[in-house]
């Protein structure tokens, strides 16, 4: 009885009899109906997690407040990179890269089209012509 664990438990059942007898005076005193008292423990108890979650955002980033990042010089470049990045950050500066490389072939490839945008039109014109004409001769 005399642990931590059970006076724990004692308070929680304090706490169950005080908003009990809450509900208790909403219904009989005032005459709300039950589901608007339980709306309104809803909306306290919604209430009360975010300005209880809010503080406890404030006391840790008053603990241990965030890291500031390191702006780099203008002729540093790269070389002054965050520690802190996680795995996931150089995942994805991978995909970026891989994603270059993919443009690049394909780049070189239409790089004769890319000039004058009037080529490929005309090679797709000519290559529908062309499947109309062997539609009409069969």
């Amino acid at each position: 009885p005399d642990s931590l664990q059970m006076s724990a438990v004692s308070y929680f059942f304090k706490l169950s009899m005080v908003l009990r007898n809450i509900h208790t005076t909403l219904t009989e005193e005032y005459q709300l109906p039950s589901w608007a008292s339980y709306i309104a423990f809803a909306c306290a108890t919604i209430l009360l997690g975010g300005v209880l979650g809010l503080l406890m955002v404030c006391c840790i980033d008053c603990i241990w407040p965030p890291r500031r990042e390191v702006v780099p010089t203008a002729g540093a470049g790269n070389e002054h990179r965050r520690e802190d990045k996680k795995d996931s950050d150089v995942e994805e500066d991978d995909d970026d890269l891989e994603g270059s490389q993919d443009e690049g072939t394909e780049a070189d490839e239409g790089s004769q089209y890319e000039e004058d945008g009037s080529q490929v039109e005309e090679d797709d014109l000519s290559q529908a012509e062309e499947d109309e004409g062997e539609g009409a001769s069969s």
